[in-house]
């Protein structure tokens, strides 16, 4: 069924564009490293063999980079017909009420793209006109699945004599053994602000409702002061104090983390599928869900899911028809393919036979599978509010550092999200 949908609008695609004779669209992403980079380069070259005349010019940029230039390019009334843009309140959401971004629903209806992954995933790019998060018209469509889950290193877990922990209590265990074994449990650097998020909230789901989640960051109402958000952060704080964090971590890159833990620098790092390719020439790396409380044994606790950054189309753009073409190819069964060779999890339908058991990318396919077949897709939490990635990236560096306590960290991410919800009254 998949195979027939993508013929059928690999043709109607073909129809559209051999209208559109000597055009430019201009495309905005943020695959700047790796497989996936060449993977973006691939499809797009395939895409202009398929429609003579259309030339893809293409902007990859780093996504801190991305968040702003896009929005700036937009506003200014010019930039790319396909701009990549972030899910949640500060970047879709600015966009859709400034008028920056289109409605996808006709090109969805005219695609299929609601077939493709369950709706729970789809709300997440709905916005409505004066602000309503979670309802409303669609404004993107990725082709990427993102969790956040923890990559671990097989060496070193038998060095130390642990296994894969089935309980978050396990998991606590796990970072004392390394330590004792002198191996760094948890690889980590946040001189880019926004890791810890994926620290932070990868702990907070375990202890939170999906109902309570939802309107928090759906803008629905409710407060970030509670018991669940407290113990989370005073968990990540005493990480630190207990040196289970990377040395230095405070004064080093993102890369320069994930780079360090590709080469077996350290036992664990708390992040996205999204940098899997990264690993994957490094066969100890593999990937397990955050596992749940003791209390909680044999379910499956909340977990930051969402699909990666998602495409979309310009208000101003003098070519959407051949924009939404082009997201289309991006979403085909043929993208799909190029993105399992590049070791990515698809947000789109694959052959299971495609993946090599015991792979990092099926390790990964499998924590996404359980996750979303019990609901437990949980959130960015920095889609809140229009200032909130500001508010909890700078507070999570003083909570992580000393400068404040637990109970202060989730006061000021409170005053953040209350003011929010008095603007909106």
């Amino acid at each position: 069924m998949h195979r027939l949908r993508n013929t059928i609008l690999t043709l109607t695609a073909l129809a559209v564009l051999s209208l559109a004779h000597a055009q430019t669209l201009e495309v905005w992403d943020w695959w700047t490293q790796g497989k996936k980079n060449e993977v973006a380069e691939q499809l797009n070259a395939e895409f202009e063999e398929r429609n003579p005349g259309v030339t893809i010019e293409r902007t990859s940029r780093p996504l801190d980079d991305l968040k702003v230039t896009v929005k700036l390019a937009l506003g200014s009334g010019e930039g790319p017909d396909v701009p990549m843009v972030n899910q949640g309140a500060p970047d879709m959401g600015e966009m859709v009420q400034g008028g920056l971004i289109r409605p996808l629903d006709a090109y969805a209806e005219q695609y299929g793209w609601l077939d493709l992954h369950s709706e729970r995933l789809f709300e997440r790019k709905r916005w409505t006109e004066d602000g309503d998060f979670g309802r409303g018209d669609l404004y993107g469509v990725s082709p990427e699945i993102f969790v956040v889950g923890v990559y671990y290193n097989r060496a070193h877990f038998e060095e130390a004599g642990i296994d894969v922990p089935e309980t978050f209590e396990e998991f606590q265990a796990n970072l004392e053994a390394l330590d004792e074994a002198g191996i760094t449990p948890i690889t980590f650097g946040n001189s880019d602000g926004w890791p810890a998020i994926h620290l932070y909230g990868a702990v907070q789901h375990l202890f939170v409702e999906l109902d309570y989640l939802s309107d928090l960051i759906y803008g629905r109402g409710g407060s970030w002061v509670t018991d669940g958000n407290l113990r989370a952060a005073e968990i990540v704080r005493d990480w630190v104090e207990s040196g289970y964090l990377s040395d230095g971590y405070a004064g080093l890159s993102y890369d320069d983390s994930w780079a360090a833990f590709a080469r077996g620098e350290g036992a664990m790092m708390i992040t996205g599928s999204e940098v899997a390719d990264l690993f994957a020439d490094n066969p100890d790396i593999g990937f397990f869900a955050m596992p749940p409380l003791e209390e909680n044994t044999g379910t499956t606790p909340l977990h930051i899911v969402g699909t990666g950054i998602p495409f979309s189309i310009s208000a101003s753009t003098a070519h959407p028809d051949l924009a939404a073409a082009y997201i289309d190819w991006m979403m085909s069964e043929r993208a799909a393919e190029a993105w399992m060779a590049a070791d990515v999890v698809p947000a789109l339908p694959i052959d299971e036979a495609m993946l090599e058991p015991g792979s990092l990318q099926a390790d990964i396919h499998d924590v996404w599978t359980r996750i979303d077949e019990a609901g437990a897709t949980g959130f960015y939490l920095d889609w809140a509010t229009p200032s909130f990635y500001d508010t909890i990236t700078a507070g999570l560096q003083r909570l992580l550092a000393g400068r404040i306590d637990a109970q202060q960290f989730v006061e000021d991410l409170d005053r953040d999200y209350q003011d929010y919800l008095a603007s909106r009254d």
